[in-house]
């Protein structure tokens, strides 16, 4: 076994062993505390990371010493190794196989341009096509079908079943990945587009039917050969398939807005990562159908928008921190502000209650609250230039906390 091999095994195990998210998202939230877990790695596996990857980097390079892969693609494939070595477990797996089928991966002497087309359940879009991001566009079902018949698909009359309408939308995703597609490109492909989903869901009224990833089929297309196939990743949802569904007349218009939040599909600041992380959670709280699980994931998008260290003199706690920021920033009105404190700080004890068994049932318009707050979070951040000049939240929470001090806002502080 090579030195790379035990470091990368080492490091795999001590994530796992010590329950670390590399990259935190609403599947890996913890199941005692209801908040996801986000361990700062120490400085000995820090190095050991940075180890791995640089020779990982130095073992593919192409005949002009330029590099075939970069350090993000490796974080995001070492996420994916670190999943899949979990979900199987480690007492049952050969873990040295699996390394180096993983390295075997990353070494391909190329990556290719792989794009998935994932169906959204209730979704329409005007046009043909929208562009999203350079990665991202959004199809209508009959572009697609179009598109896969001039090629002269032999499955196209198959495919043709599971795109019901011919205006519902189809996401068209490019990710890098070798060969024709594999689970690792495919686990980027349904990543992004549950996050488009969970934007678009975001940008509706909370009321208003929800749109859903189909995360159970998928046509796949190489950009430089010429496989192109259906592909059923697990048995096929059957309302996919049922014509006579009730829900299909509940599809809407894709939101015109969407594109002015493109930015959480590749954040550059931590404000930005903050408020992806946010609508993520916010996302998995709207399409689900437990509403006491669907309150611990808002609150979790709560936290993920508005929690920075709290300062001693002011906030002694987090909730007083969460809650008193999110008022400031919400709400106008001195009363109102005081008002969406105490309510907030209420929803958290209704959370650690949900969380430690002492609370049986949320009602639902404690979480329409929570999620509106969350929702006027994300806008005022994302949208409004009183805050997104600032990086992070960190500094936008000091200079709140410097005005809650001042005489124009001093009745709050009091509160």
């Amino acid at each position: 076994m090579s030195k790379v091999d035990q470091n990368i095994e080492e490091f795999v195990k001590y994530i796992i062993e010590n329950n670390i998210n590399l990259n935190p998202s609403p599947e890996y939230f913890g199941k005692k505390s209801g908040r996801y877990v986000n361990k700062q790695l120490t400085e000995e596996y820090q190095n050991l990371e940075n180890m791995i990857f640089d020779v990982l980097l130095e073992n593919n390079k192409d005949a002009n010493g330029e590099n075939l892969i970069t350090k993000k693609d490796l974080e995001e494939e070492l996420v994916i190794l670190v999943e899949e070595v979990k979900t199987i477990g480690l007492a049952n797996i050969d873990i040295n196989t699996k390394i180096r089928e993983w390295k075997n991966e990353i070494t391909s002497k190329s990556q290719n341009a792989i794009t998935y087309f994932l169906p959204v359940f209730n979704l329409n879009i005007a046009t043909s096509k929208e562009k999203i991001t350079s990665e991202i566009n959004v199809y209508s079902s009959k572009e697609v079908l179009t598109h896969i018949k001039n090629k002269r698909n032999q499955n196209y009359s198959q495919i043709k079943k599971y795109l019901i309408q011919p205006d519902s939308a189809v996401l068209g995703i490019e990710v890098k990945g070798y060969g024709n597609g594999n689970e690792i490109s495919l686990s980027k492909a349904i990543a992004l587009g549950q996050l488009f989903v969970s934007l678009v869901n975001f940008l509706v009224d909370i009321d208003k039917p929800k749109c859903v990833l189909v995360r159970d089929i998928s046509y796949v297309e190489e950009k430089y050969n010429t496989f192109s196939g259906w592909q059923a990743v697990k048995e096929v949802n059957s309302f996919i398939m049922d014509e006579n569904n009730p829900n299909i007349n509940e599809s809407f218009l894709m939101p015109s807005n969407v594109k002015n939040f493109s930015f959480i599909f590749d954040p550059q600041k931590n404000r930005e990562r903050q408020i992806r992380n946010a609508i993520r959670w916010l996302g998995e709280s709207i399409v689900d159908d437990n509403i006491n699980n669907a309150y611990v994931k808002v609150m979790i998008a709560l936290e993920s928008i508005a929690e920075v260290k709290p300062d001693p003199l002011l906030s002694p706690s987090i909730t007083d921190q969460i809650s008193t920021m999110t008022a400031l920033i919400t709400e106008e009105n001195s009363e109102k502000k005081i008002d969406v404190r105490e309510r907030l700080k209420k929803a958290y004890r209704n959370r650690s209650n949900l969380v430690h068994g002492t609370e049986k049932n949320i009602d639902y318009r404690d979480y329409v609250f929570v999620a509106n707050k969350v929702k006027k979070m994300i806008q005022e951040l994302s949208l409004n230039s009183e805050y997104t000049r600032y990086s992070n939240i960190e500094e936008l929470w000091k200079d709140l906390t410097n005005r809650m001090l001042s005489a124009d806002i001093r009745p709050f502080k009091d509160c």
